[in-house]
């Protein structure tokens, strides 16, 4: 369980990491203090851009806070092991190719907000394949939890 706990720990100090830079992100975007040149295409995708990266920051927040509750005590950090280790859980997950589904629609996203700086077009092709993409698999993964 002392493994556990420190990746616990660990997945924590890797969100509060993520939080910082995009918190800095977005307020140089919004404030613009380092000046550069790079602006998103036009504002529709700089608007866009803003509330993607505030929704994951906000699953972020809301992941971490679970982790830290969870740390408090030992029947729920118990219960969050047992949670991420069911087996058939991990057998769904496994179904439904969560796993590199999941690596695959964050790196759309994440190319997707970066070309969003240079080509409206590509953010926008980038943005719906990584949300189609995670919208199938969540749809996979109900259809497996119903039937398995």
């Amino acid at each position: 369980m002392e493994k556990y706990i420190k990746k616990l720990k660990r997945r924590i100090a890797l969100i509060r990491a993520w939080l910082i830079i995009t918190v800095l992100f977005i307020s140089n975007q919004q404030f613009n203090f380092i000046g550069t040149r790079l602006t998103p295409a036009n504002h529709d995708v700089a608007s866009f851009q803003l509330g993607l990266i505030l929704g994951i920051e906000i699953l972020a927040v809301a992941t971490m806070m679970r982790y830290i509750k969870a740390l408090k005590g030992t029947t729920s950090i118990e219960s969050l092991y047992n949670q991420e280790h069911d087996e058939r859980l991990q057998l769904i997950r496994q179904k439904s190719g969560m796993p590199m589904l999941m690596i695959t629609s964050t790196l759309f996203l994440v190319a997707g907000v970066i070309a969003g700086y240079f080509n409206a077009t590509v953010f926008l092709t980038l943005v719906i394949a990584g949300i189609l993409q995670l919208s199938i698999g969540a749809l996979i993964k109900l259809f497996y939890m119903k039937t398995y």
